[in-house]
């Protein structure tokens, strides 16, 4: 086994009721729970933590898995496979009079009645309709049909902790959508949550659940690989392709289990894992199954490695991973293909 991704269900759920008390008892809560939770794993996620009231997916294959553990309400976050959402009861985002077409169309041949929900484009510039018109013109084609039903109206916000921008997108949402009524209304996701100003009927919790973006959750997965081998090289001798790093003098090298394979990034050459309870740097080019750390002649082959968790008093976050990478941390936790996961239920 080249490592192990544990995830802590208790603690996504411990998150989750974080945020439902500082919510209130009407918001309900969306988790999301895309890229297979964002790495953590949708299924589980969805089987175990009932303290959230619908999922969001990025596409109908996702949203065809979770019905195999839940009967929640599940939205797609965009158009995919018409035919397949409304087949497993998923509700689909629509922003343009032919897909809501298409989805009756669907609706028709399978016999049953859909939900839709609608995108509001409000400042993202990705999806979604865009002023009061082009949103009334999609709720007058789906009232057209007697084999739909809205469900729900959201936006997103582009610049979550830019208040300015994201009061802005706000109002321009409230104002689109000032005419309808009796649908679950969003805009909220982890960035503004605990700010009542933004919560409508709904909050969509993303990162949040998995214990980033706010000082009050806690990180519920760890990723930990294993010592492949120790080596002593000379000063002059180089490690990994194209001679990525060079000794100045005699030193120990770890080779460690993990590669870019694994969602360790080429970029995170001179991050930092845990050996034995202490931070060592990540030398030369980062392979794709294996990197290196400089070490010392205690460490052996075996010795845990921690890439993302707790040791010894040390700590490495995705968000300290992303730092170093100058990206984000949802870009770190997604990228975790290859290495097993194992599930613990227990409150750290």
């Amino acid at each position: 086994m080249r490592g192990i991704i544990t995830v802590n269900l208790d603690t996504i759920k411990a998150n989750v009721l974080k945020f439902r008390r500082r919510l209130g008892e009407n918001a309900k809560v969306v988790g999301v729970v895309k890229a297979d939770g964002y790495g953590h794993g949708a299924k589980e996620i969805a089987n175990y933590v009932g303290a959230i009231d619908s999922f969001a997916v990025a596409g109908a294959d996702e949203g065809e898995e979770l019905r195999a553990v839940t009967r929640k309400p599940v939205i797609i976050l965009g158009y995919d496979e018409a035919e397949r959402a409304i087949r497993y009861d998923l509700t689909p985002t629509v922003w343009d009079k032919n897909q809501v077409k298409e989805i009756s169309r669907c609706a028709e041949k399978l016999g049953k009645m859909a939900t839709v929900a609608i995108a509001v484009d409000t400042g993202m510039n990705r999806i979604g309709v865009k002023g009061e018109r082009e949103f009334a013109e999609v709720v007058e084609e789906i009232r057209r049909y007697k084999n739909l039903m809205i469900s729900e109206v959201y936006s997103h916000l582009a610049c979550g902790y830019d208040e300015d921008i994201s009061l802005r997108q706000l109002r321009d949402f409230g104002e689109v959508t000032k005419r309808i009524n009796g649908v679950e209304k969003s805009i909220s996701a982890t960035a503004r949550a605990t700010d009542k100003r933004f919560n409508f009927s709904a909050v969509r919790l993303g990162i949040g659940m998995y214990g980033y973006g706010e000082n009050f959750v806690k990180p519920a997965l760890s990723l930990c690989g294993y010592v492949v081998r120790v080596s002593k090289i000379k000063a002059g001798e180089s490690v990994g392709y194209n001679a990525g790093y060079t000794a100045s003098k005699p030193t120990y090298i770890a080779t460690l289990s993990l590669g870019y394979a694994d969602g360790i990034a080429r970029s995170y050459t001179g991050g930092e894992v845990i050996i034995n309870g202490k931070k060592r740097k990540i030398v030369g080019n980062v392979c794709m199954d294996y990197c290196f750390a400089l070490s010392d002649e205690k460490v052996r082959a075996g010795d845990e490695v921690i890439f993302i968790g707790e040791s010894g008093g040390e700590r490495i976050t995705a968000e300290d991973i992303a730092k170093k990478e100058n990206t984000i941390c949802y870009e770190v936790l997604t990228r975790l293909k290859r290495v097993k996961r194992k599930y613990v239920k227990s409150i750290l």
